[in-house]
C-alpha cells in the first residue's frame, strides 16, 4: 500500500518563508483537526483526540491549543506516539492510550510514558479500550483485564485478570462509583468492591448473571449514583442495546441503534450517533435530540453536556464542536434539558490544520504547498475521494478544492499535483484509473 497515513507533515521552515518563522531546523506539525474521536473533560478544559493529535478548549479564557508528537502550543513536552485510540481526564492529568498500547501521562508540562503493556509479546489482546479514574490511580480496560498505574509514581500498581486467570476477558470499559468498581466485558458485566485488596484474583469478581445482561457483549458503560447504563452488541453492529439499572434493581431496556458512545450524569444519558447527539431521561425518554447545525449534519463520535447546557461534540468532519452555547438549560438531577432553539449555530474550536491525515505527495510552488491526499495498493485504487489540500504559507492556513462542484465527488485518488508557472491559479491532478484533472481557481 503506498498511501502514506503518517498523519504529519514535517515541513523543514528553512526551505520556505513561513508565517511565522521558527529557527532554522525547527518543525510546524500539520495534522488534521477534523475527525474527532473522543472528547474528555477536566479542570474546566474540553480535550478532543484525533487520530494524531489532541486539541483543547480552555472554557475561561476560550483559548484553543494543540498537542502532538512535534510540540503543544504551550510549549508542553509532545506526545510520545501518533495513532490514538482514546483519552481520559483526572483533575490535572491528562491520559493518552494508543493503539499499540503505548500510555502517556501528561501532568503540569511534563509527558510520563507507560510503555510496559506495548512492550508484552505474545500477550494476546493487549488492545486499551478505555479508562477510568479513582483517587490517585487510573485504571486501565484491556484486552487482558484492567491495569492500573498509579498517577504519582507513574508506573504499572496492579493488574487483575477478569473472568478467568489463564484466559480472562476482554473488558471493553471500566466505570467507577466507589467503592463499587463496574467493567464491561464480552462475557458481561462483572463487579467489584475497591476496598477488597485481592482483585487480581479473579473469583473476587462477581459476573451479573440477570435475564437481561448474562454474558451479552458489553461494548461500554457509564455509571453516577449507582446506577448504570449499559451499551450491549449485538448481531447487527448498527443496532447496539442499550440498558439502565443497577445489578441489585434489575436492568431495563431504554433505546436501541447506531450508538457510538454514551455518558450518563445525574439522571441524564448522552447518546452520540452518525445521527447526531440524543438526550434522554432514565425512563427512555427523549428530552432533546439535534440531528443539524447551521453548516451541515452532525455525526457525534462523542458528546459531553456542560454545566450551563452547552453541547461538546466530537464531530466526524468538523472537530471539536460547541452546540448550544447559549439558551439552553439543563438539570442533571431530573433529566431534563431545553434548548431556544433545534438548530444551533455550532461553534468550530478545533485548530487549524491538514483536512486529512492521508499524505500521498506533496508540491511546493511560490508560498503554497499542494498536498494528494489519494493512494493505491498493489492491485487497486483505495478509492479515498478526490481532492487538493494546499497549505498557504503566508497565512499558516490550509485549504481544499471547492466540493460544491459535483464532478470531484465521482473521482477519487489524487496522486499529484502540478502548477502551472505562467498562471499559478491553474493546477493540473493525476488522478489514479481517473485520468487528469484540470482545476482553475480551486475548482475542478
Amino acid at each position: 500500500m503506498r498511501l502514506k497515513e503518517i498523519g504529519i507533515i514535517l515541513v523543514l521552515l528553512s526551505a520556505i518563508p513561513a508565517h511565522a518563522q521558527l529557527a532554522i531546523g525547527s518543525w510546524r506539525d500539520h495534522f488534521s483537526y477534523n475527525n474527532a474521536l473522543s472528547l474528555a473533560v477536566g479542570n474546566g478544559t474540553v480535550y478532543a483526540a484525533y487520530r494524531n493529535a489532541i486539541s483543547y478548549h480552555t472554557i475561561a479564557s476560550d483559548e484553543i491549543g494543540r498537542i502532538n508528537k512535534a510540540g503543544s502550543s504551550t510549549g508542553d513536552e509532545p506526545l510520545s506516539d501518533v495513532n490514538i485510540k482514546t483519552i481520559a481526564c483526572h483533575q490535572n492529568t491528562l491520559v493518552v492510550a494508543y493503539d499499540n498500547s503505548n500510555i502517556d501521562i501528561l501532568q503540569e508540562g511534563r509527558t510520563y510514558n507507560i510503555s510496559d503493556i506495548k512492550r508484552l509479546s505474545n500477550a494476546g489482546d493487549k488492545t486499551i479500550y478505555g479508562i477510568d479514574f479513582y483517587a490517585n490511580n487510573a485504571y486501565i480496560a484491556t484486552g487482558l483485564g484492567i491495569v492500573v498505574i498509579d498517577l504519582n509514581r507513574h508506573e504499572i500498581v496492579s493488574t487483575y485478570p477478569i473472568g478467568s486467570a489463564t484466559s480472562p476477558n476482554a473488558v471493553k470499559a471500566i466505570a467507577i462509583d466507589y467503592p463499587t468498581i463496574y467493567t464491561a466485558t464480552t462475557q458481561g458485566l462483572y463487579s467489584a468492591s475497591l476496598t477488597d485488596k485481592h482483585l487480581n484474583i479473579n473469583t473476587h469478581w462477581t459476573l451479573d448473571t440477570t435475564a437481561t445482561l448474562a454474558h451479552q457483549n458489553i461494548a461500554t458503560l457509564a455509571c453516577d449514583n449507582n446506577t448504570l447504563v449499559v451499551l450491549t452488541e449485538t448481531f447487527d453492529p448498527l443496532n447496539r442495546m442499550l440498558y439502565y439499572g443497577s445489578p441489585k434493581s434489575g436492568f431495563a431496556l431504554i433505546d436501541s441503534g447506531d450508538i457510538q458512545s454514551v455518558r450518563l450524569r445525574g439522571n441524564l444519558i448522552t447518546e452520540s450517533t452518525p445521527d447526531g447527539v440524543k438526550l434522554l431521561n432514565c425512563q427512555g425518554e427523549t428530552v432533546y435530540q439535534m440531528h443539524q447545525f447551521e453548516y451541515g449534519e452532525i455525526i457525534a463520535n462523542d458528546a459531553i453536556v456542560c454545566d450551563n447546557g452547552s453541547i461538546y461534540v466530537a464531530h466526524d468532519w468538523a472537530g471539536l464542536l460547541l452546540l448550544n452555547e447559549t439558551g439552553c438549560s439543563v438539570d442533571f438531577a431530573k433529566g431534563s434539558y431545553t434548548a431556544r432553539d433545534t438548530l444551533s449555530n455550532g461553534i468550530y474550536l478545533s485548530p487549524n490544520g491538514n483536512v486529512s491525515d492521508n499524505v500521498y505527495n506533496l508540491t511546493a510552488y511560490d508560498d503554497n504547498v499542494y498536498l494528494s491526499p489519494g493512494g493505491l495498493s498493489s492491485v487497486s485504487s483505495l478509492y479515498i475521494p478526490a481532492s487538493v489540500y494546499i497549505y498557504h504559507n503566508s497565512n499558516g492556513k490550509w485549504d481544499q478544492l471547492d466540493k460544491r462542484v459535483h464532478l470531484i465527488d465521482t473521482l477519487t485518488d489524487v496522486l499529484c499535483v502540478a502548477v502551472d508557472p505562467k498562471q499559478p491559479n491553474h493546477l493540473v491532478a493525476a488522478s489514479w484509473n481517473y485520468g487528469i484533472i484540470d482545476i482553475w481557481d480551486g475548482k475542478p
